[in-house]
């Protein structure tokens, strides 16, 4: 076994050559926002706060037997998207679910669990109870066309399991210069994820059961959030529409300062790294919760609403209306049909063309097409360094309507694990969008005149990008 700069080299796991490093920094990220107006309340809170879960592994865990694994890939997917996805269902909420620690990661007495750096910094950042960020906010009718006349806010958090912690743990070695290149500290490969990698994330909304119908007697998480100014449909573009007391998310103003409040669990995405995916690498699917399934336990009624392994290129709305099948989403029956006598009423939209998507979710997009963009392109500039990810804005953001459809398209490619999604992303971070987001918070907040870090290495094997959204 070699050393060298602080790495052990040629590790055979599963058959493949990979590395692990030593001495890294574990421990030093901060939990949740800290700020005056965003950490904590002023009066006193005898409540659990949230601990980021971050000693993340130092070398690579071996596989599990992964319940997923038992159904059979045949022709490039799943032979039973049902029982795939279910599979997935049983193994993320395995010892996640316990009354009184739900989601806590700590406290999983099964399997460990991890949280993304960083992901504490702004006006959107982890509030201090539950870690939730503030996502993407649902006009009315939106989650339910019949009943919903407010705007509700959605927040969540999300986690990864060990094989995924441990490419955490290698970009985050060192907590003060992040190392995108290091996913996969193997340099003959793509900067990709483990196999067998889990990713789950719960998402809640501000609106009231009332308000959507469908979430009656859904979980309910007291947290310290943010409320709307008058919000209305693409309300501004930039904090400074919104005024001294209010920034800008995505489209609607909110208010800086917080108060606690309660959120309705309304949606359960997963996601696993599966090599056997030849296109992707990756498999992604959605649950909502709906009062009408049957079943002792809010998790019990979390239905499936679909899988895909893949974003059907080509494939476009006026297609599908001519009869062109999705061949790589799978859309659960039982879920449908999507209308108001439906049991989302309504509320259920997929993504474009009939993709999957879950109710909160921006309907022009797809859960694939949104995280295959995750990377970082790095600048120089002449008052020091920014690192962004532009097509994180792109995507978030509402479609305009004059986009071309040969436009749109671009999305909708398959983008294997570790290819950077499009000419202008240096490196791709491998459909991890949290990842995306957190490093580029942490170069925001750096001292406008330190010097460049190094660049990213230069992967050994690399795959053209054909977007150029």
């Amino acid at each position: 076994m070699n050393r060298i700069a602080g790495w052990v080299v040629c590790i055979a796991v599963n058959s493949t050559c990979v590395s692990a490093q030593n001495g890294c920094v574990t421990g030093t990220f901060p939990s949740y926002n800290t700020d005056r107006n965003t950490g904590e309340p002023a009066q006193p809170w005898n409540g659990p706060k949230f601990k980021l879960s971050q000693d993340y592994p130092g070398k690579l865990p071996d596989m599990e037997a992964y319940p997923w694994l038992q159904v059979p890939i045949v022709n490039g997917q799943p032979a039973d998207p049902r029982a795939y996805i279910m599979a997935v269902k049983q193994y993320v909420l395995a010892g996640n679910t316990q009354t009184d620690h739900v989601f806590n990661f700590q406290a999983n007495a099964i399997r460990k669990w991890y949280h993304i750096p960083w992901m504490h910094y702004g006006l959107t950042g982890r509030e201090f109870v539950h870690g939730l960020t503030h996502e993407i906010d649902s006009p009315p009718g939106y989650l339910d066309k019949l009943s919903q006349t407010e705007f509700g806010a959605t927040w969540a958090v999300s986690g990864i399991n060990d094989r995924g912690a441990w490419a955490i743990g290698n970009v985050w070695c060192d907590p003060k210069k992040p190392n995108i290149g290091q996913l996969n500290p193997d340099n003959e490969g793509p900067n990709s994820f483990p196999d067998g990698t889990a990713q789950v994330k719960i998402l809640f909304t501000s609106a009231k059961p009332t308000q959507v119908t469908w979430l009656k007697g859904t979980l309910e998480f007291t947290a310290f959030i943010s409320s709307f100014l008058n919000p209305k449909p693409n309300q501004c573009q930039k904090d400074s529409a919104c005024g001294p007391a209010g920034f800008c998310n995505i489209g609607v103003c909110s208010t800086i300062k917080r108060s606690l409040q309660t959120v309705y669990l309304m949606q359960v995405d997963v996601a696993v790294r599966d090599s056997r995916i030849p296109e992707t690498g990756w498999v992604y699917g959605t649950f909502a919760y709906n009062t009408s399934v049957e079943g002792s336990t809010v998790w019990d009624k979390l239905i499936p609403i679909g899988l895909m392994w893949g974003n059907d290129p080509g494939v476009s709305a006026e297609k599908v209306k001519a009869g062109t099948k999705l061949n790589q989403s799978w859309i659960n029956p039982d879920a449908q049909p999507l209308n108001l006598e439906g049991m989302f009423h309504g509320g259920n939209h997929l993504g474009y063309a009939g993709r999957l998507n879950g109710p909160a979710d921006n309907s022009e997009s797809s859960c694939m097409s949104c995280h295959a963009t995750s990377g970082i392109t790095l600048k120089q500039k002449p008052n020091g360094i920014v690192a962004d990810a532009p097509p994180l804005v792109a995507v978030a953001a509402p479609v305009p309507p004059a986009m071309t459809t040969e436009r749109m398209l671009a999305w909708f490619i398959n983008v294997p694990a570790g290819v950077p999604f499009s000419w202008d992303t240096q490196l791709s971070l491998d459909y991890q969008l949290q990842m995306a987001i957190g490093i580029q918070r942490f170069y925001q907040t750096q001292s406008a005149n330190r010097a460049m870090p190094d660049r990213p290495i230069q992967r050994g094997v690399r795959v053209p990008m054909v977007a150029k959204p």
